[in-house]
């Protein structure tokens, strides 16, 4: 609903345009940022969704810069509703340039023009209430309408932020305001009921996500059913902080192995073979070949995941698997098949329980990885791998597994940078039944093996 005519006399009505109802909906996990954060963990996103952008526009739009200055066009995101001076006390904004006594149409390219800044409400000063604190970063999508500002949750202008606190977006053609662009809540409020198109969306919560009707600006009539200002016709948006995930650890050169479970555990037995007795090994090993040796029939190169090495271990020794879980490099050396998948190094690993995933990756510098263009990839997990004393095992035994003692599963082979999908409950045992279910942590369901997507990165696939 939108508000009736305002009476410039009444402070408290005019200001109470800020204090929309309040509406909260959940922001939707999949919902994208176009802009790698700029601040790190610490990245506000605030997000405007609009009927359409104009890839050019006026940027001496409105007469009233004939004696004064101002922004031509204002997204603005409050922050903080403060009750009792009925106002946000912080303002995420894009707008486009300060414009002072201009009275000649100046066309310019929106994407280039565009710019951000953060204000803050002195509360002591309401004729330039909101201050400028700082420019802030902006990205535009022309064609998806959308504009993106990022904030330093950090700043003090934040610092009474939580997620309980409550958020307003609003969008103005024109914002006057004082000669270094600060302007005034009673300015901007009282514009509804004056001179300047706007669109004020729902109140919600600090975290979540707002929709908001298309064509229902409101002009100077107080027509609220206006579709000819599409570029400040809200239709949705969100303000929330960014769970930034830490940068791949080898950068663009990260090669992303994930293997999907049919479940995972959450506690594992590190002892649960006897073959352990008087031996070594890993008691779960999840491996992705990388080159195929058509000559040597292996894979050259192996990404491993895997529980630690166990040697001459006859007890039960439960651990949590996500603390327990290592990862590995190995390669292969052709005049060593006794113990030819040799240690390269540790690896970096992420464990999703809850998903069923495991997530090493590699650095594709490695020269284990020198001929690595297009190559043929498969992955297979076992229950148990055994190995020498310093982990290192032959492609001898592993392609014996199937068919002696050890649980296994066998996936599809694969070009590197594709996806692979596996059939559920074929984990082949002792006795070579391949439709065991009991073995969920080894049963693969897919998987891939990838060079990390480092602009577009999303936790895993």
């Amino acid at each position: 609903m939108r508000a009736a005519p305002v009476s410039f006399s009444s402070v408290v009505f005019i200001l109470a345009l800020f204090a929309m109802p309040l509406r909260t909906l959940a922001r939707p996990m999949d919902d994208p940022a176009f802009a790698a954060p700029a601040f790190g963990s610490r990245t506000i996103y605030a997000e405007f969704d609009l009927n359409s952008l104009p890839t050019t526009v006026n940027l001496c739009n409105s007469g009233v810069f004939l004696d004064g200055s101002g922004y031509d066009l204002l997204w603005a995101a409050g922050v903080g509703f403060n009750a009792s001076l009925s106002a946000y006390e912080t303002l995420i904004t894009a707008h486009t340039p300060l414009r002072q006594n201009c009275g000649v149409s100046s066309p310019a390219s929106l994407a280039s023009v565009m710019q951000a800044t953060l204000f803050h409400l002195d509360p002591n000063n309401v004729g330039n209430g909101y201050a400028l604190v700082g420019s802030l970063p902006v990205t535009v999508d022309i064609a998806g309408g959308k504009i993106l500002v990022q904030a330093d949750r950090a700043d003090p202008a934040f610092s009474g932020l939580s997620d309980a606190t409550q958020s307003a977006y609003f969008t103005i053609e024109t914002a006057v305001t004082s000669p270094d662009g600060a302007f005034s809540p009673l300015g901007v409020a009282a514009a509804l009921g004056s001179t300047y198109p706007r669109d004020d969306a729902p109140q919600f919560g600090f975290g979540d996500t707002f929709p908001d009707p298309a064509g229902d600006v409101c002009t100077a009539n107080l027509n609220c059913a206006s579709s000819t200002h599409p570029q400040i016709d809200l239709v949705g948006g969100n303000l929330y902080p960014e769970p930034v995930a830490p940068p791949p650890p080898f950068g663009g050169n990260t090669i992303d192995v994930e293997f999907e479970l049919s479940a995972l555990p959450t506690t594992v037995n590190l002892c649960n073979s006897g073959v352990f007795l008087e031996s070594s090994g890993y008691d779960l090993l999840w491996v992705a070949g990388v080159g195929f040796n058509a000559g040597l029939s292996a894979y050259e190169t192996l990404i491993t995941a895997h529980t630690p090495l166990r040697q001459n271990c006859n007890s039960p020794s439960p651990a949590s698997l996500a603390s327990s879980m290592q990862a590995t490099l190995f390669h292969l050396n052709p005049n060593d098949f006794g113990n030819g998948y040799a240690l390269i190094r540790s690896l970096p690993v992420t464990v999703d329980i809850a998903a069923g995933k495991i997530l090493v990756q590699a650095d594709r510098t490695d020269p284990a990885f020198s001929n690595l263009s297009a190559t043929q990839s498969a992955y297979f997990t076992v229950e148990t791998a055994v190995t020498s004393p310093d982990g290192a095992f032959s492609p001898l035994d592993i392609a014996a597994a199937l068919g002696s003692t050890y649980p296994r599963d066998d996936a599809e082979q694969f070009n590197f940078g594709a996806t692979f999908m596996d059939p559920i409950d074929d984990v082949c045992t002792s006795n070579l039944s391949c439709a065991s279910s009991t073995h969920p942590q080894i049963d693969l369901i897919g998987g891939t093996a990838h060079l990390d997507n480092y602009i577009f990165r999303d936790e895993f696939e």
